[in-house]
C-alpha cells in the first residue's frame, strides 16, 4: 500500500474490517512515518510518498483463509501527527468482488438492411465496459462504457445493441477473421467474461468498413454509440 501523508506521524497503522467490525488485516503500529516530500530536479518537481508493505492480500489475518467475497469492507488509516495528542483516522469503504460479469442471450438480427449484435450484460456489482474484439483478441472495434456509468443499482441487467453492419469488412481489411468476433465484458474490479460470436457467411456481403483498427491500449470512443436499455 502507498500512502501520502501531509504531516510526519509519530505512529502509523493500517487495518481492514468486515461489515461486522471484525479485523481481518492489521499492520500493527508501524512507528514513525514521514510525510510526502518534494524534490526539485531538472525534470521538474518530484513528489515521493511513503510505501508500506505488505498490503492486504485478501486473506484473513492469522487464519490464512480468503475473506468472504461480495461484501463491503473498510480500510482504515490511523496515524498520530507530530505535536498531536491523539491519533487521527481516515476510512475508505470498498467492495471485495471476485465474481465475473455475465453475458446472456447473445444473438444477431437484421432490421432495415442493417445487422445488429445484441444481448444482456449483468454483474453482481457494477459493469465497467463492454468491447467487441477480433477473434485473436488483439484489437477492439466497438466499445461502450458511459452507458454503464449511468447505472446506479447493483446487479442491474442491461440490454446492449451494437450496429455491426460493417464490422466483417473492417475485420477482413485488417487481416482478421471476418466470421467471428468476441464480446469482452469487464466489471469495475476488472473481472472479465469473454463470449465468441460467429457472424456467419453473410458477413462477406456486408458493406465497406466504417470503423478502423484501434489498439486496445488506446481506448478511443466508438464513432457511433450503441443503443441501451436497462431491464431491471
Amino acid at each position: 500500500m502507498t500512502n501520502s501523508l501531509l504531516r510526519n506521524a509519530t505512529s502509523f497503522r493500517e487495518y481492514v474490517t468486515d461489515v461486522q467490525g471484525n479485523v481481518v488485516f492489521d499492520t500493527g503500529n508501524l512507528g514513525w512515518a514521514r510525510k510526502t516530500f518534494a524534490a526539485v530536479t531538472m525534470a521538474g518537481v518530484q513528489y515521493t510518498a511513503i510505501t508500506y508493505a505488505p498490503g492486504w492480500n485478501g486473506k484473513i489475518m492469522n487464519e490464512g483463509d480468503w475473506a468472504a467475497d461480495n461484501q463491503w469492507y473498510t480500510y482504515t488509516i490511523e496515524a498520530t501527527p507530530e505535536a498531536a495528542d491523539a491519533p487521527q483516522t481516515k476510512e475508505f469503504k470498498f467492495f471485495l468482488d471476485n465474481t465475473k460479469p455475465t453475458l446472456e442471450d447473445v444473438s444477431l438480427y437484421e432490421e432495415d438492411g442493417k445487422i445488429y449484435l445484441t444481448g444482456i450484460a449483468s454483474d453482481n456489482f457494477y459493469v465497467q465496459r463492454l468491447r467487441v474484439i477480433d477473434s485473436t483478441q488483439d484489437y477492439w472495434y466497438l466499445a461502450e462504457a458511459e452507458a454503464f456509468d449511468a447505472i446506479t443499482e447493483t446487479g442491474s441487467r442491461t440490454r446492449f445493441t451494437f450496429d455491426v453492419t460493417d464490422l466483417a469488412s473492417a475485420l477482413a481489411s485488417d487481416g482478421k477473421n471476418p466470421g467471428r468476433v468476441g464480446l469482452l465484458l469487464e466489471d469495475v474490479a476488472l473481472n472479465a467474461s469473454l463470449v465468441f460470436v460467429d457472424l456467419g457467411p453473410r458477413a462477406s456481403l456486408w458493406k465497406a468498413a466504417l470503423w478502423r483498427l484501434a489498439r486496445a491500449s488506446r481506448f478511443p470512443p466508438p464513432s457511433s454509440p450503441p443503443a441501451w436499455r436497462i431491464l431491471s
